[in-house]
């Protein structure tokens, strides 16, 4: 199960993974849609850093990537 909102058990919780964002992407783009992913901060203000990794390594695979996706996930820590 996917959360719409951050919790405390987030970060353990399943979350999309690059293979389903993409297959979802060409599902949608392939009829005329857009897909819009969102990563929530948590409390703090920061994001899971899972979360941007995953969208990242998303769009590597969908050859859409631009900047900093363009990196390896460990290449850049911030």
């Amino acid at each position: 199960m996917t959360y719409w909102f951050w919790g405390p058990a987030y970060p353990k919780t399943q979350t999309l993974t690059p293979a389903f964002i993409a297959e979802k992407y060409h599902h949608l783009t392939k009829q005329g849609n857009l897909l819009i992913v969102n990563s929530g901060p948590t409390p703090d203000g920061v994001l899971e850093e899972h979360d941007p990794q995953n969208l990242f390594e998303a769009a590597r695979m969908l050859n859409i990537a631009k900047g900093d996706a363009l990196l390896s996930s460990n290449a850049k820590k911030n």
